[in-house]
């Protein structure tokens, strides 16, 4: 797996998600051959995963999605590792505990480690927040 070539990978090893992806591309105004992985993951990748698994529930699809991702996780490349943390779990997670519990279902060992490690900044943040009644709307922070 290639930092470099992973959208490539994506693309080759789900051949499925082509029409999303070159329509969420277009509509996006991402450009695979310009922009970087964080963003074409994240304004891609994500919302084709997203589709898949809440939408159509393609299972045998959906399988083939997150053993790619495992090896995203397992890779020993960092900068692989972070788009799948970064950019795609971070993505999961902000899309609520409902939908994460979903998605959930289909990772694999390390990927499920990863996410766990990233729902616990977001848990820290809440808590920070609470306490110290952080409001980002407040006008004295504005």
């Amino acid at each position: 797996m290639k930092y470099e070539l992973l959208y490539d990978e994506f693309k080759k090893e789900i051949p499925e998600c082509e029409d999303f992806c070159v329509a969420k591309e277009k509509e996006n105004a991402v450009h695979p051959t310009d922009d970087g992985m964080h963003i074409i993951f994240g304004m891609v990748v994500v919302p084709y995963i997203l589709h898949e698994v809440v939408e159509r529930r393609d299972t045998e699809k959906i399988n083939k999605i997150f053993e790619f991702l495992e090896k995203m996780a397992k890779s020993q490349n960092t900068s692989i590792q972070e788009v799948l943390e970064f950019s795609i779990i971070e993505a999961f997670i902000a899309e609520g505990r409902e939908k994460l519990q979903l998605l959930k279902k289909y990772m694999h060992d390390e990927t499920l480690e990863c996410c766990k490690h990233q729902e616990q900044y977001f848990v820290i943040g809440s808590q920070y927040d609470l306490m110290h009644n952080w409001n980002p709307l407040d006008p004295l922070l504005l």
